[in-house]
C-alpha cells in the first residue's frame, strides 16, 4: 500500500528509501488473522474490526507521535548518545511506540505521514492559525529525520504534500484503503482525528508514552455523550481548538456544544433554530459568532482528497532491510530496542500478495524471541543488549 503524491508534490529529498512529499461488548485485538482476541502488551484488549478477515492499514501520523514522545520523555529529562551529545528523546519513544503498535495490531500494510513547514490551505483562509505555537526546539528538527531514516529501514512508505497536514493526508488514505475494503487503524497523539472514525477506521490515540486509548464509533460516542465522527468538525467549530489558536464560540463548552448537536444535529440546524436556544446570552453568543463557526468548520474538517494516492505493493508490511535497521539502532544506542524487531517477511513463508490474505505475523508463532546474527555489529549489539537485560 505504497502510495505517491500527485503534481502539487514531489520526492522528499535527501532520505533513503521510499519517500514522498506528496457497554457490553468485547474489545479485543485479533491475532493471526485479527479473528480471536489478544491481550495487548500492556494486558489491554482493543476494539475488534467489524470483518476480522480483513487486510489493516496502519496509518501514523509522525508529525504528532514525534512531538509527543518528545515532550513526553523529556519532561523527565533528555536522552543522548554519550559519544556524539546527539539528542535521541523523540527517536526512542517513537521506536517504542511503533514496535509495540506492530505487536499489538500486526498490521498487513504501514504508511507514515508527516506536516512539511510550508503553509497549508488552512493558513491562508486563517492567518492566525497555529501562530501562537512556539518555535520547535532545536534538538528535535533533526530527530524527524531520523524517524524517517527508521522507518525507510523498514520499508514504510513517508508521506508529506506542501499546503496539507498529516492529518489531510491520513485522512485520504483511510478513505482510499475503505474503498478498496482495508481496514485501518491510526496512530496518533491528535483527536482531530475522530472524524475519521468509520466501521473500518479506528484511532489510537496515545496521551502519554504508556497510556493509550482505541477509539471505534462506540468508544467515540459513550465520549462525547452520543455525538457521531461526522459531527466532529461541528463540535470543534463550536469549541474552537486553542493548540491551533482557532477561537471557539464564546459562552459555548464542550457541556453545550454537545447539547446543542445532539439536539440540532449540525451548524446548520443550530442556526435554523436559534429561536429555541437558551440561556438568551448563548442564543446572542451564537447570533454574533456564526460567521466565526462556520469558518471553524472548514479549517477543522480534514480534507479526505489530498493529491496522495495509494498504490498497492509498496507499503506491505513486512519484507525490509533488518541489517539498516540495526545499523541505526546501534549508531543510536538503543540496544534494548533490536532484540523487539519483527522478523523480516523474507525470512518467514508469504503464500500470497492478495489484499485479502492474512496479515503477516510480525513474531515468532511461539513466544521465543530468535534473533539472526549475521554481522560483528549484530553480534555486538545483541551482546550489549543481553548484558543489558540481565542488569
Amino acid at each position: 500500500m505504497g502510495g505517491h503524491c500527485l503534481e502539487e508534490c514531489s520526492q522528499a529529498e535527501g532520505l533513503p528509501g521510499r519517500v514522498y512529499n506528496a457497554a457490553d461488548r468485547a474489545h479485543t485485538i485479533p491475532h493471526d488473522c485479527r479473528g480471536a482476541a489478544m491481550p495487548t502488551a500492556e494486558g489491554q484488549t482493543l476494539p475488534m474490526f467489524a470483518n476480522p478477515g480483513a487486510p489493516l492499514l496502519m496509518l501514523m501520523d509522525g508529525h504528532a507521535m514525534v512531538h509527543r514522545s518528545f515532550h513526553a520523555i523529556s519532561a523527565q529529562g533528555h536522552l543522548t548518545v554519550s559519544a556524539t551529545g546527539e539528542d535521541t528523546t523523540a527517536i526512542v519513544g517513537f521506536a517504542n511506540t511503533f514496535l509495540r503498535a506492530l505487536q499489538d495490531w500486526k498490521p498487513t500494510y504501514c504508511a507514515i505521514a508527516f506536516d512539511t513547514s510550508a503553509p497549508t490551505f488552512r493558513h491562508i483562509q486563517f492567518e492566525q492559525y497555529k501562530a501562537q505555537r512556539a518555535s520547535m526546539p532545536p534538538e528535535l528538527r533533526p530527530q524527524f529525520d531520523r524517524v524517517k531514516q527508521l522507518m525507510a529501514g523498514f520499508g514504510v512508505p513517508i508521506f508529506e504534500c506542501e499546503g496539507y497536514e498529516a492529518d489531510d493526508i491520513i485522512g485520504t488514505l483511510s478513505r482510499q484503503a475503505e474503498e478498496q475494503g482495508i481496514d485501518t487503524i491510526i496512530l496518533t497523539g491528535d483527536r482531530d482525528t475522530f472524524q475519521l472514525i468509520t466501521p473500518g477506521v479506528r484511532v489510537d490515540l496515545s496521551y502519554s508514552i504508556q497510556n493509550r486509548k482505541v477509539y471505534d464509533e462506540v468508544e467515540l460516542a459513550a465520549r462525547y455523550s452520543g455525538l457521531t465522527a461526522a459531527q466532529q468538525p461541528d463540535f470543534k467549530a463550536l469549541l474552537g481548538d486553542t493548540s491551533d489558536n482557532i477561537p471557539g464560540v464564546p459562552k459555548v463548552g464542550e457541556k453545550r456544544a454537545i447539547g446543542l448537536l445532539t439536539e440540532f444535529g449540525d451548524l446548520e440546524g443550530v442556526f435554523a433554530n436559534l429561536e429555541h436556544v437558551k440561556p438568551p446570552s448563548v442564543k446572542l453568543s451564537l447570533e454574533e459568532n456564526r460567521e466565526r463557526a462556520f469558518e471553524n468548520r472548514i479549517l477543522m474538517t480534514i480534507d479526505r482528497n489530498t493529491p496522495v494516492e495509494l498504490d498497492p505493493g509498496p507499503s506491505r508490511f513486512g519484507v525490509y532491510d533488518r541489517t539498516s535497521v540495526v545499523d541505526l539502532l546501534t549508531e543510536l544506542k538503543f540496544f534494548s530496542v533490536i532484540p523487539r524487531l519483527p522478523v523480516p517477511a523474507s525470512e518467514t513463508p508469504v503464500s500470497s500478495s492478495s489484499p485479502g490474505e492474512k496479515p503477516l505475523e510480525t513474531r515468532p508463532a511461539v513466544d521465543v524471541d530468535y534473533q539472526a546474527v549475521q554481522t560483528e555489529d549484530q553480534l555486538q549489539a545483541m551482546l550489549a543488549a543481553l548484558q543489558e537485560n540481565a542488569g
